[in-house]
């Protein structure tokens, strides 16, 4: 589970420090990887692999990435 923790808290800090910088190459490398995860959840809609059901703290950082682009970007970025 190691490395799925600290490809959130990297993905957060890519981020981070994307916005604050102004780097675009920053933010598309953390927007891919957010991107991916979610355009691509399981069948019953649940984010991430088998291995993460049985811990949520990883879900806890990778949503902390995210929430970071909803202050910047806007809600409607993510609504339909």
């Amino acid at each position: 589970m190691w490395i799925f923790e600290q490809t959130a808290y990297l993905t957060g800090g890519q981020l981070n420090c994307g916005y604050l910088l102004d780097d675009t190459f920053l933010i598309n490398k953390a927007m891919k990887i957010i991107n991916y995860t979610l355009d691509h959840p399981v069948s019953d809609g649940y984010l991430g692999n088998s291995v993460l059901r049985k811990n949520r703290w990883l879900h806890s950082k990778f949503f902390r990435s995210l929430k970071i682009d909803i202050r910047i970007q806007g809600i409607k970025k993510f609504c339909l």
